[in-house]
């Protein structure tokens, strides 16, 4: 990536450079508090904030993004842009001891399924069918919108007879709004 005799770099070129969607690029930025500089309708970033982000990109792709945020802003500052960037509802927590056999409430389930969108889409998948063995083991029931939010839908996929199958298991519904998961 080129940098200007005036230390300049378009942030339109980031997503190229990074290879990430604009969401994501933006998210970066926040998480490691980059203002950017806007010219001419065009926004650009510094060289040093380019390293910056270099760094951070490093430090996500070998999943020490918690710890090098805690490194360069604090462990305040990544709680504040943690909760920022996962859109939390004003919900309890699920405390990083918890473990799957831990989670039985539907609330719970979906704040574990929100944190998995944030995955890139192979870790997500990997996540996804532990998750559903682990639910599958366990027999827990899910509820419609802990459910939807698992699969990452906006609406429930097509079902025969209130069976789903997804990913290889079978997900039974049990009633009206419950439904559970099956090897």
């Amino acid at each position: 990536m080129n940098t200007s005799e005036i230390d300049r770099i378009p942030v339109a070129s980031l997503q190229e450079h990074f290879g990430i969607k604009k969401t994501k690029l933006y998210e970066y930025l926040n998480k490691c508090q980059i203002q950017t500089t806007r010219v001419s309708g065009k926004s650009y970033i510094t060289s040093s904030d380019l390293d910056l982000l270099d760094q951070y990109h490093a430090a996500v792709g070998k999943s020490e993004e918690e710890e090098f945020l805690a490194e360069r802003f604090g462990s305040q500052e990544i709680e504040r842009n943690l909760t920022r960037s996962a859109n939390v509802r004003e919900l309890n927590p699920i405390e990083e001891e918890t473990s799957f056999a831990e989670v039985r409430e539907p609330v719970q389930m979906m704040q574990l399924a929100d944190g998995l969108s944030n995955l890139s889409p192979v870790n997500r998948c990997i996540a996804i069918n532990y998750l559903l063995d682990f639910l599958a083991k366990e027999g827990v029931t899910l509820d419609r919108p802990a459910l939807l939010s698992l699969l990452n839908k906006q609406t429930m996929p097509p079902s025969k007879d209130g069976i789903l199958v997804w990913m290889g298991y079978k997900i039974e519904r049990t009633n009206r709004n419950e439904w559970r998961v099956c090897n």
